[in-house]
């Protein structure tokens, strides 16, 4: 009962203030549906696999589907997969599949789970690994992480359970006037068991094991109440093996965010945020069943910068025009190394370009919003499936289109309708996968 009367509080009594216009606004003001996760509710979900994305499996037109505490977020948005719902940190693109996995609830101040077509003001995200290439055509999830630290808080936790899993946590928060910040580190390791099958189905001959630690900060300072500069960092190595000798992964995840807002005037305002997303995942494959020792360690390495700087006019009361232009750089390498030698697998780099701009008209219980970005995507082929291909680059651009309209009947209950188009191009995996014509055949190597 006490879940529920949270959750009831959370949705329907107090004003939930939203970022669907990537500025504050309340959720009579905007035409689509936000789901709100404050803080306080956070904290009472119970997150099995240490995934975000368990979060918000009870919101409405989300199915999440983590199979492990070392999975990726495979689930569905809207009845589509999650390439097609953008994950956001404090407004900027991260991984759908392997930053909830990677980041912490610690640290949130709120999940905003925004659901129709979002692809006039968010971008797609530019990766390459997975999946590839996300689109906001289901919506969006922004995690939104403290800023302002009203108090001195301190965490420390030590857990201990089945397989000799550890857990371990250290978490401080607070405020010097106008400087806030949280720092905190965590610990996880455990040994798995091979489900008591003999012989293992997955080909186990010892329990396999793990390690997992994150690292991360922000900082944020005022330097007056609208006006603020803060950096976050996040930082997850995760290593381990599956369970023979020569089947060890190490991986890593970095994670930073600058971002800076300021009005201009009373009724202008300029936002600007920068970031750096590192993903690299390293693996050995061995001889099994010939034998078990070491063939090739394989990889994935990624190196994803995105940007935004947008500007917010306030206008006609409640009414809002936003204007923006956002970019992203990323770099995508495949490797194997064998006997010490590294080979290139695939070889390519990405940039995405938008310009966009969105009008908002709110009157009286009316709100009208129509919004168009152009986009422009180019890759670059160094090398595929480890050769040169004959076209070496390609791009596309499109002009999108989003439209909106509400009607609020009272302060709780409103009608609203929402359309859009989106597009996502091929990424490299898809052009190239991550197996070389070499591996054909080679037992272990599927996919």
């Amino acid at each position: 009962m006490q879940r529920k009367k949270n959750a009831t509080s959370s949705y329907e009594l107090k004003e939930i203030i939203v970022t669907e216009s990537k500025y504050p606004q309340t959720s009579q003001e905007i035409t689509h549906r936000v789901d709100a996760l404050e803080k306080e509710e956070i904290k009472q979900i119970n997150l099995p696999n240490r995934n975000l994305a368990e979060a918000i499996k009870y919101l409405p037109g989300n199915f999440v589907n983590p199979l492990s505490r070392n999975d990726a977020n495979w689930g569905s948005y809207g009845g589509l997969g999650p390439k097609y719902n953008s994950w956001l940190l404090d407004g900027l693109p991260i991984d759908s599949f392997v930053d909830p996995m990677s980041l912490d609830f610690i640290y949130l101040e709120r999940i905003e789970v925004h659901r129709g077509p979002a692809s006039v003001l968010y971008p797609n995200y530019m990766t390459m690994d997975f999946a590839g290439n996300q689109t906001p055509l289901a919506g969006i999830t922004n995690l939104i992480t403290k800023e302002k630290i009203e108090k001195t808080y301190t965490n420390i936790s030590l857990g201990y359970g089945s397989w000799n899993t550890i857990n371990a946590r250290v978490y401080h928060e607070g405020n010097a006037g106008p400087f806030n910040f949280f720092i905190g580190s965590n610990y996880e390791q455990s040994d798995y068991t091979n489900y008591v099958t003999k012989p293992s189905w997955l080909n186990m001959i010892d329990d396999p094991e793990y390690k997992k630690i994150k690292d991360y900060f922000k900082t944020t300072y005022f330097f007056t109440n609208d006006t603020k500069l803060s950096l976050f960092a996040h930082h997850t190595k995760h290593d381990g093996d599956t369970g023979r000798p020569h089947r060890g992964y190490d991986h890593q995840y970095d994670i930073i965010n600058l971002n800076f807002s300021s009005p201009l005037t009373n009724d202008l305002e300029l936002q600007i945020k920068g970031g750096y997303r590192y993903y690299h995942r390293s693996w050995e494959e061995d001889n099994y069943p010939i034998n078990l020792s070491l063939r090739e360690e394989d990889g994935v390495k990624q190196n994803i910068y995105p940007f935004d700087i947008v500007l917010h006019f306030k206008h006609w009361g409640k009414s809002l025009l936003t204007l923006g232009v956002d970019a992203q750089y990323s770099t995508y390498e495949t490797y194997k190394k064998i006997s010490g030698d590294k080979n290139i697998g695939n070889d390519v780099k990405a940039r995405n370009f938008g310009i966009y701009a969105q009008e908002k008209i709110v009157y009286d219980k009316w709100v009208f919003r129509l919004g168009a970005r152009y986009n422009y995507t180019k890759h670059s082929y160094d090398l595929i499936s480890e050769v040169k291909p004959s076209v070496d680059e390609k791009s596309w651009d499109r002009l999108l289109w989003s439209a909106g309209i509400r009607y609020n009947f009272t302060d709780k209950i409103g009608i609203y309708a929402n359309a859009g188009s989106s597009f996502l191009v091929p990424s490299a995996k898809s052009v190239g996968g991550t197996l070389s014509p070499s591996d054909r055949g080679v037992p272990g190597k599927n996919g």
